[in-house]
């Protein structure tokens, strides 16, 4: 069990602001490392990426793109679809689906629990879709 204890309100610390600000962020600096220790030992990490996450708003969409475009060195567009594709639980993606804004697609996702990268035969990655 660790136990952190901040320092006193500014009105009440008798030490200088720098000191104050010092502590604060050390204390930051454990506690990410402890998230991150426990994110490494519960599989959410992969080749220093954070895989496990849930797209929930365009910043999340977009790196979910990104990490999909990392591990399968395919380009944007293949990723995108795939992502789409994913989401959808389809093979095919209608003309509809396809022009969507990417805020709809988002909304679409918020009801997925998970989106897993798996490697299946001849090391081709690919999605595989989860819902509880």
């Amino acid at each position: 069990i660790i136990s952190v204890v901040w320092p006193m309100t500014l009105s009440k610390y008798k030490g200088s602001y720098v000191q104050m600000f010092h502590r604060e962020l050390c204390t930051k600096w454990m506690l990410n490392a402890i998230s991150t220790s426990a994110h490494i030992l519960k599989g959410k990490v992969y080749h220093n990426y954070m895989i496990d996450l849930k797209v929930s708003n365009s910043k999340l969409f977009g790196r979910a793109l990104h990490i999909l475009q990392i591990f399968t060195v395919q380009t944007k567009s293949q990723c995108f679809k795939a992502l789409l594709k994913s989401i959808y639980e389809t093979d095919e993606l209608s003309e509809k689906v396809k022009n969507v804004d990417i805020s709809e697609h988002i909304q679409q996702a918020a009801t997925m629990s998970k989106v897993r990268i798996i490697n299946s035969k001849g090391g081709k990655s690919v999605l595989q879709k989860f819902k509880s």
